[in-house]
């Protein structure tokens, strides 16, 4: 299976999530992704890694190539045209400042744009534990052939911060090497990523075809999963449940269906 840019991604995606309610908010988010079909994208700003997007700028290039790269910004986060006067104050901005150009345009960017966090592995333990609630919430699969899932694209890790021209790199790369690359630390999150522009704070829909199965946590309570159940039921989404299960001679888990 390919996604958007011909690169090779699983057939199946995973999304670890609490069961119970949020301490802040009151509300059982998982609960509410099953009953209105949607995914909730978030801005890198609420993420809990300080690093996340972190990179280093260069600005190399004409006052033309600076303007350019400003107009695109300015439509692409405020739905309308610079003015003459914005173009022409930009272009006359000394050297020295226009990496602080770039880096404000760059948090704008980081604020706006909408992430949908995923991972290829359902069976990690440290996911379960950081994601799910201390595996006592769910593992949502989904299957990549349809949108938003076919959307995703692979993070990729290093101990280095990626580096990028700002006037010169094309939209792609930026997208790559901002919200695509985390530190090596993160790398047993196998993880995958939807992002897109301005659509922090936005939901998607996605079909009910589309989920292919719901995983248990280890220790999620029995009341809990007969509310998962009757969540399905209410939300006539038909797809197999399971449990999952400490292997009795390994730091494993293993599934059974429920």
């Amino acid at each position: 299976m390919k996604n958007f840019l011909g690169d090779e991604i699983p057939d199946m995606l995973y999304r670890y999530m609490p069961w119970r309610l949020d301490k802040e908010t009151g509300k059982n988010y998982a609960k509410e992704l099953l009953l209105n079909k949607q995914i909730f994208l978030q801005s890198a700003n609420n993420f809990n890694d300080p690093f996340d997007t972190a990179l280093i700028l260069k600005m190399t290039g004409s006052g033309k190539l600076l303007v350019k790269r400003y107009a695109f910004a300015y439509r692409n986060y405020n739905h309308k045209e610079a003015s003459k006067q914005d173009k022409k104050n930009i272009r006359k901005t000394p050297l020295r400042d226009r990496i602080k150009v770039a880096e404000r345009h760059m948090q704008v960017t980081r604020k706006l744009t909408g992430i949908y966090c995923l991972s290829k592995c359902n069976k990690n333990i440290l996911l379960w534990s950081h994601y799910a609630d201390n595996h006592t919430g769910i593992c949502l699969a989904f299957n990549t052939k349809q949108n938003p899932f076919s959307l995703a694209v692979k993070v990729e890790y290093d101990n280095e911060y990626p580096k990028i021209n700002y006037l010169r790199s094309d939209i792609v790369t930026i997208i790559r090497k901002k919200y695509l690359t985390k530190a090596m630390d993160w790398h047993y999150e196998n993880e995958y990523r939807i992002v897109l522009s301005n659509y922090a704070g936005k939901r998607m829909f996605f079909l009910p075809e589309s989920l292919k199965g719901i995983f248990c946590g280890c220790n999620m309570r029995e009341d809990d999963i007969l509310d998962l159940k009757e969540t399905l039921k209410n939300s006539k989404l038909c797809v197999p449940v399971y449990q999952a299960e400490k292997e009795k001679s390994a730091y494993r888990l293993k599934f059974k269906s429920i």
